[in-house]
């Protein structure tokens, strides 16, 4: 059996794809993350917008906007993403990918007391995860030294994936 990660990616963008129930599944990591001891001492929480199949995040922008916790997102720059602080989930506009990033220019410069919530398309019971190839957050996550987050849906966990010297794994996964 094909476990090359181009195979997993497309098999798990297709699974993805027909996931049936996304909204309570999305409730039910919404929860998680939300009520994660982690997440609530942070004073940062680094998100991306979500794609329409992927683990919805909106919510958790706006949710984690409204009790005044300080949220980033990030924007692609050659070949790593740098994080910028939003006030709104209006802060956006389209950027490389096809993928909104922030408009803002305050780049987050100080991680302490941060989490970050990490996309894949599939992750592994060691948190290891299948990206979408870049490595952006695999370089991210070699010198963060905050706390970070994968969230996905069950249906995208797999047993094992062959990992190389660049893949970074998660501190924690969440699914629904």
């Amino acid at each position: 059996m094909d476990c090359s990660k181009e195979y997993l990616r497309k098999k798990y963008k297709d699974i993805r794809k027909n996931i049936r129930s996304k909204r309570e599944k999305d409730s039910s990591i919404f929860a998680k993350v939300i009520t994660n001891e982690k997440v609530c001492e942070a004073d940062t929480i680094l998100l991306y917008y979500s794609k329409d199949e992927e683990v919805d995040t909106t919510h958790l922008i706006e949710y984690f906007l409204s009790i005044n916790k300080k949220v980033a997102l990030p924007k692609t720059n050659q070949d790593t993403i740098v994080f910028y602080y939003i006030i709104s989930l209006n802060d956006k506009k389209l950027g490389k990918y096809n993928i909104f990033e922030p408009i803002s220019n305050k780049q987050v410069v100080d991680f302490s007391n941060s989490v970050c919530i990490v996309p894949g398309i599939c992750f592994d019971m060691d948190n290891y995860r299948v990206g979408y190839g870049g490595g952006y957050y695999d370089r991210f996550l070699r010198t963060y030294s905050g706390y970070s987050i994968g969230i996905t849906y069950r249906d995208c966990l797999i047993d094992k994936i062959v990992v190389d010297n660049y893949d970074e794994f998660v501190d924690f996964l969440i699914t629904n």
